[in-house]
């Protein structure tokens, strides 16, 4: 199976079968709909500000981390 990952500037293409983490940073905030298209990971992580986005995509991460 061919699994696509669109970003603003780059559209990535793998047939990777291993575990994928998903890691939601700080910076540009994300929409739901984006964060929701990103299907194939197994696991999500979120740091700083990638917290709040994840959370209001209804999405829980399974590690987290506020900063300071």
């Amino acid at each position: 199976m061919l699994r696509e990952l669109v970003l603003p500037d780059i559209r990535i293409r793998t047939n990777i079968t291993n575990e994928i983490l998903l890691m939601v940073l700080g910076g540009r905030t994300q929409s739901p709909s984006w964060l929701h298209g990103i299907n194939f990971n197994k696991y999500t992580w979120a740091v700083d500000s990638g917290v709040n986005c994840c959370f209001k995509a209804g999405i829980v991460p399974e590690k987290t981390d506020r900063g300071c």
